[in-house]
């Protein structure tokens, strides 16, 4: 089969869409794009295209369980379930949920939920939610003011924020929502991503982000309620000690710490990091 055209998607960034002699379009990734060495005029033969035929459409999949889980939680089953009805084959639903598995999208309690990052139009990331998290943060939980939908929401990623700094051109770093954390006995953070069995700490090209699984270090909670403290120095050791290893992580000087909902409650600190 003669590979006819391969342009870039518009519509979708990091896709490219490859337009076969028999007419049919094919949406791929950049990773399918290297993989296949895709290329106009090329000829591909039965087994190569078989299996970029089966990997566009688990692509598809992947990508709408990502969208899925991005507003509701619902098991493993359920999720397989609702692709199957969206059009995807069995096995290609099957594998979409697989991976999210994989990447640590399915809880303890077995169930699929929204995934912590949310970068470049990514629906997808590393760090898994917890539902206890969403419900606690802010007045009402992690919810949309006016839709009602759920907020993506879930362990601290280092990676992502390091990054997410130095492309804004961060000064300092407002820390937020940390008054929900108090109940937990350790807390886990972000602080690699392993990607075809090697990890990285710097954050990768948008087409290998869906392989990334989360490398999470485990920091002590300080099982209290923060909220109403006004001094830094009066938040608990192991706190203040979550506070500034992430702060040492990112690079970046954390310099006012949330630790409630309301407007005052704010904790401003100096930074060794600051200049």
């Amino acid at each position: 089969m003669r590979v006819e055209e391969v342009k870039r998607s518009e519509r979708k960034k990091g896709r490219f869409l490859v337009r076969l002699e028999d007419g049919d379009i094919l949406r791929v990734t950049e990773e399918e794009l290297l993989r296949f060495r895709l290329r106009e005029g090329m000829d591909l033969d039965g087994e190569a295209l078989e299996a970029l035929r089966s990997s566009a459409r688990t692509s598809a999949a992947k990508s709408q369980a990502a969208a899925i889980i991005g507003s509701r939680a619902l098991s493993k089953k359920e999720l397989t379930k609702r692709l199957v009805k969206k059009g995807n084959g069995q096995g290609d639903a099957q594998a979409a949920a697989d991976w999210l598995e994989d990447i640590g999208a399915v809880d303890d309690a077995g169930y699929a939920a929204a995934l912590a990052r949310h970068y470049g139009g990514k629906g997808y990331g590393p760090a898994r939610v917890r539902e206890e998290l969403r419900r606690r943060g802010g007045d009402g939980g992690e919810y949309g003011a006016t839709t009602g939908r759920p907020r993506r929401v879930g362990w601290f990623d280092c990676v992502a924020s390091r990054y997410g700094c130095r492309m804004q051109g961060t000064t300092d770093v407002a820390f937020t929502v940390l008054d929900v954390l108090g109940y937990l006995d350790e807390i886990p953070v972000c602080v690699g991503y392993e990607i075809d069995g090697e990890v990285t700490e710097e954050f990768p090209a948008t087409y290998l982000l869906d392989k990334a699984k989360p490398v999470f270090k485990k920091l002590p909670g300080w099982k209290c309620d923060i909220r109403g403290i006004r001094k830094y120095e009066d938040l608990p050791e192991n706190c203040r000690k979550y506070i500034e290893f992430i702060e040492e992580r990112i690079g970046y000087p954390v310099t006012m710490v949330s630790n409630g909902p309301g407007r005052d409650d704010i904790i401003y600190r100096k930074s060794p990091l600051a200049g």
